[in-house]
């Protein structure tokens, strides 16, 4: 059995008065406000933080046997005790006859991302043998101009397909390139995807709206 004291507990939902805890087993058996036990120094302490949307970490792969287990050693440094993978970091057959197809029609596939790192893309790029623009800034324009130098093509010869309003395809009407939106497989991940598809989710509503009225006219 051990007792901490002197430190500020927040329980997930509002910070209690009791000031120790008791611990035994790996369990909490005991709240309250002795003054017995290691002095803390008014710490803070809470319970674990869960990470609901992790592809991986520094070379770390979700979908890669045993990185779970190294991924969850190095997060319990920053006080996150539970954490769910998410998929779709290697590639599936389905992907790569898409790309092999799109090939074949002489397009040039090439992922142009706004991710800073890079590692996590540039791993999934390699494996699928395609080229990856890497800090993009979209809704800039830089990204999309450095991959279309890189690849040789001019504004007409290309075409952004994103799943972001406010940064792929407003990307791509800055940059004079054609846009093509897609919904994301399993919709918004995460609460800054959520916000962005909230933010998006009224203009895409007047988007189908002019889309059935032209329909109806051209009848």
């Amino acid at each position: 059995m051990a007792t901490i004291c002197n430190v500020r507990i927040f329980d997930g939902t509002a910070f209690r008065k009791e000031s120790a805890v008791t611990f035994e087993n790996g369990t909490v058996t005991a709240l309250d406000d002795r003054r017995e036990g290691e002095d803390m120094g008014g710490v803070l302490l809470c319970p674990g933080f869960v990470d609901i949307h992790m592809h991986g970490q520094k070379g770390l792969d979700s979908m890669r046997p045993g990185d779970n287990g190294r991924m969850a050693e190095t997060q319990v440094k920053y006080g996150v005790t539970s954490f769910c993978p998410a998929s779709i970091t290697e590639t599936d057959e389905a992907i790569r006859a898409w790309i092999a197809d799109l090939h074949a029609a002489g397009v040039t596939v090439m992922i142009v991302s706004n991710n800073r790192s890079g590692r996590r893309v540039t791993d999934f790029c390699a494996e699928l043998g395609i080229p990856y623009q890497g800090h993009a800034k979209k809704p800039g324009t830089e990204g999309l101009r450095k991959a279309m130098a890189r690849a040789g093509k001019g504004k007409s010869e290309t075409a952004m397909l994103g799943d972001k309003l406010l940064t792929d395809v407003l990307a791509a009407k800055r940059a004079g390139v054609l846009s093509l939106m897609v919904e994301p497989l399993g919709g918004a991940v995460g609460p800054w995807q959520r916000v962005l598809h909230a933010l998006q989710a009224p203009v895409k509503g007047l988007c189908r709206e002019n889309t059935l009225r032209c329909g109806k006219k051209n009848r």
